[in-house]
């Protein structure tokens, strides 16, 4: 996968690289890739702070809530991360936490995979309430319902009400 480090960027004229991806990346078990990730990646050195940006694509393939049957989903999303560079060498014991020393930060020689952030960013975007398409419907639960005498009657008056609302 594609990685760099401060070092690798001062060489750099203008201290940028700009990256193409088109690689898979390894997602979860309820989450999975469908083909190859593709992208453009941007890595700046900007006094001691490298910013990473980018666009990207990744079709992956995720379980529909309703119906639990896998479908393809395709993400596009953008990457925007800020990574400091210092060679400070890491407090050991109790550190007090400022909430503004959010940002990552790594030394000169280090590399950044940027793998673990387009995998961050995939998950970030994968929608919270996942349905296969509009008309999908649960099978098994209809099935149940049916067998059952249909819907448990202490429902009537929510179904009642939904009923009214979409009425108006």
């Amino acid at each position: 996968m594609i990685s760099f480090c401060a070092t690798e960027l001062e060489k750099k004229e203008d201290k940028k690289v700009s990256v193409e991806v088109d690689e898979t990346i390894e997602l979860f078990d309820d989450i999975k890739s469908s083909g190859n990730t593709t992208g453009i990646a941007n890595f700046q050195l900007r006094s001691n702070f490298i910013i990473i940006t980018g666009d990207f694509k990744s079709p992956i393939k995720v379980s529909c809530d309703r119906c639990t049957k896998y479908y393809e989903l395709n993400l596009e999303f953008k990457i925007d991360e800020v990574v400091e560079v210092s060679d400070e060498p890491y407090p050991s014991g109790d550190v007090e936490f400022v909430s503004d020393e959010i940002n990552e930060q790594i030394r000169s020689d280090e590399q950044i995979g940027l793998e673990d952030y387009i995998r961050q960013y995939i998950i970030l975007n994968v929608p919270t309430k996942k349905i296969c398409s509009e008309n999908c419907v649960n099978e098994e639960l209809n099935d149940f319902n049916e067998k059952s005498g249909g819907i448990d009657p202490r429902w009537e008056q929510l179904i009642k009400y939904k009923d009214k609302i979409k009425g108006e």
